[in-house]
C-alpha cells in the first residue's frame, strides 16, 4: 500500500446533479434568448377589458349594450352584447351579462325559472348592438399563423349550455357551428366542423371575415351560470400514449391543449389529432418536440423516490403528472397521479414524488413506465393551483384545456437500481471508462474511488 498514493474521489448524486442542473439552466437561458414561440392565436376577446360591461335584462323585454375597449383585446375594437328574453316570470331580473377586468371573463347568468339567450357580436366599431354588419371587420383572416379553430375556456358552469359561433364573410356567405359545454374545461371548435349557415348561399371564407358572433343558449327554462375566459383562434397540441390507454385521440376524448402563452420545454407543437404510439413519440414529427420533462436519477419504491426535471416556457403555470406505476394501462388510479396541482415557474425545476411499493421488483427483465404531464395556466398568478385547476374535473388526464401543453413519455427502467461501489481505472482506457462511470453515476449516484501508483500504471478491479 505504501507504493500507492491513495486518491479518493467521491461523486455524490446531489453534487453531480447540481452541476448538471447548472449547465441545463445556462442552456435554458440561451434558448430563451434565441427562441420565441410562434404567435398563432388571434384573440377575439380576452375578457380583460375596461370599463366593465354590465348588462341586465328584466322580464320581459330584450336588452343590449356596446363597449369600446380602452384596454384588453377585442376583435374590431368593440363588443356588442344583447340578451334576448325567452321565458320567465314578470317582475324579475331574469338575466345578467358582466364582462371585463378585474374578472377577465364574459359571465352570463339566468335567474331561476328564467331563460334568456346572450349574443355577443364582433363586427367592428359601429356602436350598434342590435344590427349585425356582416362586413364590419373588413376581411379578417382567422387562419393566420396556422390557426385551425376557436378555443375558449369555461371557468364556471352549473348546467349544460349550447355555444354557437357564426362566421360571416358577407350577407350571403356565412357558416355556423355549435358545441355543448358540459363542464369546466377548455373547448375547441375546429374550422372544419362549421357548416353552411341557415339561409346562406355559400359558406364563409375564413380568410376573409367580416363579422363573428357568439351565442350562449341555456338548455331549457332554468338558471345557468356560465363564465368564459378567452375566446380566440388557435391550434391544438395532443398526446401520444399507446392505444391501450384510450387517452390520445379525439375519438377517445384524448387530452389536448389549445395554444396560448405557456408550454413545456422549448416550444409548443400542434397537431390535428393525437397519434397513438408504443414509444410515446407519435407526434415527434421532424424533431423531438417533447422536451419539457427529463427523467432524473434512478427511481425506487418509497416516499420522494421519483423525480423529474421540468422545463416551463412562456409563463408560470400548474403541473399535473400521471405515471402508470403498475403497468395496467390505466391512469385513473390514485397512486398513478403523483403530481397534482403543482405550481411551476418559467425555467427548470426538480420535482420529486412518491413511488408506490412494488413498482420496482428487484429482479426480472427491464421494463418501461408510461407517463403523461399536463401544464395549465395559473389564472390569477398566486401559485395556488388547486383553486383553479382547468383540467376536466372528472377525468383530468383526458379532454381539453385552454393554454399549456400535454407531453407523454415512455420511461425505461431496470428492475432494480444500479449500485457501483469502487472502480479502479487503467490509464490506457481511462477516457472510455470515465465516460461509463459518469453515465452510471448519473443513473445511480454511486461512489467512485481510484488508486494511482507512482509509476503511472493503473490496475483496475471492479
Amino acid at each position: 500500500m505504501n507504493a500507492y498514493r491513495k486518491h479518493s474521489v467521491w461523486f455524490r448524486l446531489g453534487r453531480v446533479f447540481r452541476a448538471l442542473v447548472g449547465m441545463m439552466l445556462a442552456l435554458a437561458v440561451l434558448m430563451t434568448m434565441t427562441y420565441s414561440a410562434d404567435a398563432t392565436a388571434q384573440a377575439l376577446d380576452d375578457g380583460n377589458t375596461s370599463p366593465i360591461q354590465n348588462l341586465n335584462l328584466s322580464c320581459c323585454t330584450d336588452s343590449s349594450s356596446t363597449l369600446d375597449a380602452t384596454s384588453g383585446s377585442i376583435l374590431g375594437g368593440e363588443r356588442d352584447a344583447a340578451i334576448h328574453f325567452v321565458n320567465g316570470f314578470a317582475g324579475l331580473t331574469s338575466a345578467q351579462m358582466v364582462a371585463g377586468a378585474p374578472f377577465n371573463v364574459i359571465s352570463f347568468s339566468n335567474s331561476d325559472f328564467n331563460e334568456s339567450i346572450l349574443t355577443v357580436t364582433y363586427d367592428g366599431d359601429d356602436n350598434d348592438a342590435t344590427t349585425l354588419d356582416p362586413v364590419g371587420l373588413g376581411g379578417v383572416d382567422l387562419t393566420s399563423g396556422g390557426a385551425a379553430g376557436f378555443g375558449f375556456s369555461v371557468v364556471t358552469l352549473d348546467q349544460t349550455a349550447n355555444i354557437t359561433v357564426r362566421i360571416y364573410s358577407n350577407a350571403t356567405d356565412h357558416s355556423t357551428a355549435t358545441v355543448t359545454v358540459n363542464g369546466r374545461k377548455g373547448y375547441f371548435i375546429p374550422f372544419s366542423s362549421f357548416g353552411i349557415g341557415s339561409g346562406a348561399t355559400n359558406p364563409a371564407d375564413f380568410t376573409d371575415v367580416g363579422a363573428v358572433q357568439l351565442e350562449i343558449d341555456p338548455n331549457g327554462v332554468d338558471s345557468v351560470d356560465l363564465s368564459i375566459d378567452i375566446f380566440d383562434t388557435t391550434t391544438r397540441d395532443f398526446g401520444d400514449l399507446p392505444a391501450v390507454y384510450n387517452a390520445t385521440t379525439l375519438a377517445d376524448n384524448g387530452a389536448y391543449h389549445t395554444e396560448g402563452s405557456i408550454y413545456l420545454g422549448s416550444a409548443y407543437d400542434a397537431e390535428a389529432d393525437g397519434t397513438e404510439s408504443t414509444t410515446a413519440t407519435g407526434d415527434d414529427t421532424g424533431s423531438d418536440d417533447e422536451d419539457g420533462i427529463s427523467l432524473v436519477g434512478s427511481w425506487s419504491d418509497g416516499a420522494g423516490n421519483g423525480s423529474v426535471l421540468v422545463t416551463v416556457g412562456g409563463g408560470n403555470g400548474c403541473l399535473d403528472g400521471w405515471v402508470d406505476f403498475d403497468q395496467d394501462g390505466l391512469l385513473n388510479e390514485a397512486d398513478n397521479h403523483p403530481i397534482i396541482d403543482r405550481s411551476v415557474s418559467v425555467g427548470q425545476q426538480l420535482i420529486t414524488f412518491d413511488v408506490p411499493a412494488g413498482t420496482f421488483p428487484g429482479s426480472g427483465a427491464n421494463f418501461s413506465l408510461y407517463a403523461r404531464f399536463r401544464l395549465t395556466r395559473d389564472r390569477d398568478g398566486d401559485g395556488n393551483c388547486a383553486e383553479e385547476n382547468e383540467l376536466d374535473a372528472i377525468s383530468p388526464w383526458l379532454n381539453g384545456a385552454y393554454d399549456g401543453e400535454v407531453e407523454d413519455y415512455q420511461f425505461p427502467f431496470s428492475p432494480t437500481a444500479i449500485t457501483l461501489d469502487i472502480i479502479n481505472l487503467q490509464e490506457n482506457s481511462s477516457g472510455q471508462l470515465w465516460a461509463v462511470v459518469v453515465t452510471l453515476l448519473l443513473m445511480s449516484g454511486a461512489t467512485f474511488v481510484y488508486y494511482r501508483r507512482s509509476s503511472r500504471r493503473l490496475d483496475d478491479t471492479v
